[in-house]
């Protein structure tokens, strides 16, 4: 994190998200922005379709923020995602009303 502020990208080496959400919980943590574009590229221009933000969720014993979009997110795309303040937890994965919908916890701490 560089002055409070992170940027990360959520992508696939193969296959596709039917849509992509990422969650966060931490200190003073807030996500910001979130985009859909080219792999290794944060687009200047983002169409999303369906976005969600600021859902709260309890999921353990911690409440995460979680955004999401509908896109298609392939081997060529990447979900992008702006987070404030300092995140002690990410969850990421295919869109939550996804069937068969795999989530990823990722402890920063």
């Amino acid at each position: 994190a560089c002055n409070g502020a992170t940027n990360l990208r959520a992508c696939l080496t193969e296959g596709a998200w039917d849509g992509a959400m990422l969650g966060s919980t931490g200190d003073g943590c807030d996500i910001t922005h979130h985009a859909v574009g080219p792999r290794g590229q944060l687009p200047e221009r983002t169409v999303l379709e369906y976005p969600t933000c600021g859902i709260k969720a309890e999921i353990g014993q911690e409440a995460y923020e979680i955004w999401s979009v509908k896109n298609q997110v392939g081997a060529d795309q990447s979900y992008y995602v702006k987070i404030t303040g300092y995140p002690r937890k990410l969850i990421f994965g295919g869109h939550p009303g996804a069937q068969d919908g795999e989530v990823h916890v990722l402890s920063l701490s």
